[in-house]
């Protein structure tokens, strides 16, 4: 399985989504759910499509929340825990690599190799 990082912000912004969502007692449920999503992308790091470059999303779907990452080598780097109604490119500044550029997965134009797991049956 892929080692998991966080852009410094991405860090901010899920300790900011689970302090407003504690506040109504769901802070734990959104944290459990960010978990289950990276432990989901840990085992199948290209499951969730890619929107920009190498920059792929995947949808917190308990929450109003996209996870934004990376795929680099034997990392997924989280790029940001962003949530649905805000300017969806405001983290583009977050795309330069924490690893080597040339480590980092390129998303792929064929339909075989964007196949997901829950596309292919195997969840």
């Amino acid at each position: 399985m892929k080692r998991v990082t966080f852009h410094k912000l991405a860090k901010r912004e899920l300790v900011e989504a689970i302090r407003f969502y504690g506040e109504s007692g769901r802070g734990n449920a959104l944290l459990q759910h960010v978990r289950g999503t990276i432990l989901r992308l840990r085992r199948f790091p290209k499951s969730a499509p890619c929107i920009r470059g190498p920059i792929r999303r995947a949808v917190l779907t308990k929450f109003p929340y996209n996870l934004l990452y990376s795929i680099e080598g034997d990392y997924i780097h989280i790029l940001a825990i962003a949530h649905q109604r805000r300017d969806p490119m405001y983290w583009v500044d977050r795309e330069q690599p924490q690893l080597s550029l040339h480590s980092r997965t390129p998303c792929p134009h064929s339909a075989k190799e964007t196949a997901s797991p829950t596309s292919t049956g195997k969840w």
